[in-house]
């Protein structure tokens, strides 16, 4: 779990984990969202691979979709 949290701490920046040790907190890839760049709004759960931005409502299952959009 360690190398997944510092994998997407390089794709995306700033992150923080949450407490609960499950839930990374990242900035939002997604163009809607542009006015919270700097927030960390985009919440992804490390065991299941889930995210959901709290800002734009973008959620989904698959990180690789997630990564690419950062990328792009």
């Amino acid at each position: 779990m360690q190398d997944k949290i510092l994998y997407l701490k390089k794709v995306f920046g700033k992150a923080k984990l949450q407490n609960n040790g499950i839930d990374l907190m990242v900035s939002c890839p997604n163009p809607v969202c542009e006015s919270s760049k700097n927030k960390l709004k985009l919440n992804i759960r490390l065991d299941n691979d889930l995210y959901h931005c709290w800002v734009c409502n973008i959620k989904g299952r698959n990180l690789g979709r997630l990564i690419k959009m950062k990328r792009l």
